[in-house]
């Protein structure tokens, strides 16, 4: 007797069963796929448009750089536009505009002129651009930007105006060589050194002219602070470039003022290191321009949470501690 088995029903069903397992197989490779291609366009197509103040000063070169460099080592397409000077606002606000257009997927910028930018930068956020300001922790009025990026420039006016009691004993003619007026920077930094100063009414505050942040300004308005004020015992300039710019009218004139600043440049660095310049604040701007990829650009593909105040350090800089600062 011949027994015969049949298979055929069971092979038919692990056919089957076979067929729908390489289905799914196939569905989840090119899930997997998908995936990794949406996370690469994500990087490489996400475009960042950054506005410096001006790319005049060390300060904002170094921070865009930075930008740029860490930028593109992550993928990013990163745009840099500059305006001609930091008191070119209108130049300013059309580059927003041209950024609006080009529909990046973030905007940084350091603010010229808070009054004309806000309106512009309230269209740029209704158009669903993500907004960063950088080198400043000032809101800007009326609008809640995705993050702060920058020092504390109130606190860094208060360590100028501290060392600068330190100095004067409490008694002393002191000029300032200001900024742009009106500026949050600029604004910042006066109140922090007249928070301190103010305090000690032997000080005297003889003379405080803007100098737009720019050297060459800043060595013509030191000039004429010289020739209107005989007796001068320290000069505090808002920033490294009028700092280095007064500089060269004090040594010019035979007279040794001491003269005080805020940014942390490499050439301040080294006026401090030699003793031409007291003192410099050490600002970080490379940290700043970094922090607009890892700590925003990054964060938003992610999902990420971002806080409103991204901070960088603030250290006073003097012949003590130079040699740390100097590369």
């Amino acid at each position: 007797m011949v027994i015969r088995l049949n298979f055929k029903g069971e092979n038919l069903k692990m056919k089957k069963i076979i067929k729908k397992l390489l289905a799914l197989s196939l569905l989840i490779v090119i899930f997997a796929i998908s995936i990794c291609s949406i996370g690469i366009a994500s990087t490489k197509n996400f475009t960042i448009g950054i506005i410096p103040k001006a790319l005049i000063s060390p300060f904002f070169i170094t921070l865009v750089d930075a930008a740029k460099e860490k930028g593109a080592a992550e993928g990013f397409d990163v745009i840099v536009v500059s305006p001609t000077s930091e008191t070119a606002i209108a130049e300013q606000v059309n580059i927003i505009e041209d950024f609006i257009e080009k529909k990046v997927d973030l905007l940084a910028l350091g603010v010229n002129d808070v009054r004309a930018v806000v309106p512009v930068l309230k269209k740029a956020m209704e158009a669903g651009i993500p907004v960063v300001i950088f080198d400043t922790q000032t809101p800007l009025p009326d609008l809640e930007v995705t993050s702060l990026i920058g020092s504390d420039n109130v606190e860094g006016g208060r360590i100028v105006g501290r060392y600068a009691v330190k100095l004067l004993n409490g008694k002393g003619n002191v000029a300032i060589i200001e900024g742009f007026p009106g500026q949050d920077c600029n604004v910042d930094r006066l109140q922090g050194f007249h928070e301190i100063v103010d305090k000690y009414p032997e000080i005297k505050v003889v003379a405080s002219q803007p100098a737009n942040w720019e050297r060459a300004l800043g060595m013509s308005v030191m000039e004429n602070i010289l020739e209107a004020n005989p007796t001068l015992d320290l000069i505090f300039a808002l920033c490294d470039d009028m700092a280095l710019g007064a500089l060269k009218s004090i040594e010019a004139s035979g007279r040794k003022i001491p003269v005080l600043s805020i940014d942390g440049n490499e050439e301040a660095f080294l006026a401090v290191r030699d003793g031409r310049l007291q003192s410099t604040i050490a600002q970080f701007p490379d940290m700043m321009g970094e922090m607009i990829i890892t700590k925003v650009a990054d964060a938003l593909i992610k999902g990420e949470t971002i806080p409103l105040k991204l901070p960088s350090p603030i250290i006073n800089v003097t012949k003590e501690n130079v040699a740390d600062f100097l590369k």
